[in-house]
C-alpha cells in the first residue's frame, strides 16, 4: 500500500504566517524597547539653549524631554556638579577663560541636559525654589519699600492740605469777623441824628462791602467743600496704600525690613549704572525709577499696587494744584480785605473832617448869630425908649409947658387964619414910625433866636455824628488786626 502525502508538506516552515509574525511583532517591540533603554543609559546627553543667569529661567528640556542638567560621562560627577551651580554671566566667563587651571573654563558650547534625574535631584530644586522665594521676597521688599515712600508722601500731601484747610478756615473767620465789623460800623451809624443820616459814599461804601464779603465769603465756602472732599480723596488713597502694604508686607516675615536701605541701594544701582534714566535725580515715586517690576496679578507688583500708587500721584498732584490755588486765593481776599478797609476807613476819616470843618463854621455863625442878637436887644431897648419919649407921660398933668399943644406960643401963632401946625401928625406918624421899628426889631430877635436854637441843635447833631463816625473809625481800625472772637465781638453791639 502507498501513502500519499499532501501537496502542503515540504521544506518550508510548519507554523502559519499569522502565527509566526504575531511572535515576531512581540520580538520587535521588545528589541524597540531594549534599544531604547540602553540608549536612554548609555548616551544620557543632548545639547540645549545656552545657560541663563536668572532663576526663573533655568534651563529646562524641550517638550519631549525631561529633567535637570548633567555632565557627560567622561567628566568628574563633582566637578560636573560643580559646574552645574556655577550661574555666571557671559562677560564673567570671558573674564576667566585665561585661567588655564580649571578645566571647566575651557569648555566652549553651551552646557548639557540630560532626560533622567541626578541623586541630587530633590536637593537642587529645593535649592531653585529658595532662591525663586529670596528673589520673589527681595522684589516684594521693594515694592514695599516703594509702596511706603508713595504713602509718607502721601500723608505728608495730606498734612500740608490740612495746614491749608486751616488757613482758608482762618480766612474764612476773618471774613465773618469784617462782616460783623461791617454789621457794627452801620449800627453805630445809625445813632447819628435824623439831619445827619443823609445817604454819603461811606453808606455806598459800607453796602459794597458787605456785598463783596459775602461774594468772597460763598466763595471761601466752595473751597472748604473741595478742600474736603480733596482731603478725603487722600485719606482713601492712603487707606488704600496702608492696606496694600499689609497685604505685600505677608510675605516678608522671613527678611529684613529696612526699607530705606533698599531705596537707597536702588538709588545707587541706578546712578552707577548705564541706564539714561540715571542722570535725573531720584524721584519720589515709584513707578518713575524704572526698578519696579512688571504688573502681574500673581507676581510682587500686583496691579492693585500699581493702581494705588497712581490714584496717590494723581490725588496729590491735584492737592498741590490746590493748595497752590487756595494759597492764591487767600492772598487775593486778605488783599481785597484790606483794601475795602483801608478805602472806608479813609472815607469816614473824611468825612470827620468836613464834620469838624463844619461844625467850626456853625461855631463863627453861632457867635455872629449871638452878636446879632444882642445888638437887636440893644437897638430894640433904645427904640422902646424913644417910643415913650415921643408918646410923652401918661397923665396930662406931668406934661411940661413947653410940651403942650396950647402952650402960648402956638395959641399966639393960630390967631391969624390957616396958622395950623402939623405937631400933632407928626408926632403921630413918628410914634407909628418907632412903633413898626420895634415891631420889625422884635421879629429879628425872634428869628435871629430861632436861628441860635438852630445852629446849636446843628451842632449838636453834628457833633453827634462826629463821635459815631469816630466810634466806628476807631472800631474798625480796632478790629482790623482779626486777633479777637466772635463772641468777644458780640459783647459791644449785640444782634
Amino acid at each position: 500500500m502507498v501513502l500519499i502525502l499532501p501537496s502542503c508538506t515540504g521544506p518550508g516552515p510548519v507554523g502559519s504566517e499569522c502565527w509566526r509574525e504575531a511572535t515576531l511583532d512581540i520580538v520587535r517591540m521588545a528589541r524597540e524597547l531594549s534599544e531604547k533603554t540602553g540608549r536612554a543609559k548609555s548616551a544620557p546627553w543632548h545639547k540645549s539653549y545656552p545657560w541663563t543667569s536668572h532663576p526663573e529661567e533655568l534651563p529646562c528640556p524641550p517638550k519631549e524631554e525631561s529633567g535637570p542638567a548633567v555632565l557627560p560621562p567622561e567628566k568628574k560627577p563633582l566637578e560636573g556638579i560643580c559646574a552645574l551651580d556655577t550661574r555666571k554671566t557671559p562677560k564673567e566667563k570671558a573674564k576667566e577663560a585665561p585661567c588655564s587651571a580649571d578645566w571647566s573654563k575651557r569648555i566652549q558650547g553651551p552646557p548639557w541636559l540630560t532626560k533622567l534625574p541626578l541623586p541630587f535631584f530633590r536637593d537642587f530644586t529645593i535649592m531653585q525654589n529658595n532662591t525663586f522665594i529670596q528673589a520673589y521676597a527681595k522684589d516684594t521688599r521693594e515694592v514695599v519699600a516703594h509702596l511706603q515712600e508713595v504713602y509718607i508722601e502721601t500723608n505728608n500731601e495730606l498734612m500740608r492740605l490740612v495746614k491749608a484747610k486751616e488757613t482758608l478756615d482762618q480766612a474764612h473767620a476773618n471774613i465773618r469777623k469784617d462782616m460783623l465789623v461791617n454789621k457794627q460800623s452801620v449800627t453805630i451809624r445809625s445813632f447819628r441824628p435824623e439831619c445827619e443820616k443823609v445817604p454819603d459814599k461811606a453808606d455806598c461804601l459800607m453796602s459794597s462791602e458787605r456785598g463783596q464779603l459775602l461774594i468772597l465769603k460763598t466763595k471761601l465756602e466752595k473751597e472748604l467743600l473741595l478742600l474736603q472732599e480733596q482731603m478725603q480723596a487722600l485719606g482713601s488713597c492712603r487707606r488704600a496704600l496702608s492696606d496694600c502694604v499689609q497685604e505685600r508686607s505677608r510675605v516678608l516675615d522671613l527678611i529684613t525690613h529696612c526699607l530705606s536701605t533698599v531705596l537707597r541701594d536702588n538709588e545707587t544701582e541706578a546712578i552707577l549704572s548705564n541706564n539714561p534714566l540715571s542722570n535725573r535725580p531720584p524721584a519720589r515715586w515709584g513707578g518713575e525709577r524704572n526698578t519696579m517690576p512688571k504688573t502681574d496679578p500673581l507676581g510682587p507688583f500686583s496691579p492693585d499696587c500699581k493702581e494705588a500708587i497712581e490714584a496717590a500721584k494723581c490725588a496729590c498732584q491735584r492737592s498741590k494744584e490746590l493748595r497752590r490755588y487756595i494759597k492764591e486765593l487767600v492772598a487775593e481776599v486778605a488783599r481785597l480785605q484790606q483794601e475795602v478797609d483801608k478805602c472806608i476807613n479813609e472815607t469816614l476819616k473824611k468825612k470827620m473832617e468836613e464834620t469838624e470843618a463844619l461844625k467850626g463854621l456853625l461855631h463863627l455863625t453861632k457867635g455872629n448869630v449871638r452878636t446879632s442878637l444882642f445888638r437887636c436887644h440893644r437897638l430894640y431897648d433904645e427904640m422902646e425908649r424913644t417910643y415913650g419919649l415921643a408918646l410923652g407921660p401918661v397923665s396930662s398933668g406931668d406934661l411940661l409947658p413947653q410940651q403942650r399943644l396950647d402952650r402960648p406960643q402956638v395959641r399966639i401963632h393960630q390967631r391969624h387964619p390957616g396958622n395950623q401946625l402939623p405937631e400933632t401928625a407928626m408926632l403921630t406918624k413918628g410914634c407909628k414910625v418907632v412903633q413898626n421899628a420895634m415891631k420889625t426889631t422884635s421879629d429879628d430877635i425872634s428869628l435871629l433866636h430861632i436861628t441860635r436854637i438852630h445852629l446849636e441843635d446843628n451842632l449838636r447833631d453834628k457833633k453827634m455824628a462826629y463821635r459815631a463816625d469816630s466810634s466806628a473809625l476807631r472800631l474798625r481800625r480796632r478790629r482790623a488786626s482779626h486777633r479777637w472772637t466772635m463772641d468777644e465781638g458780640k459783647q459791644l453791639i449785640p444782634d
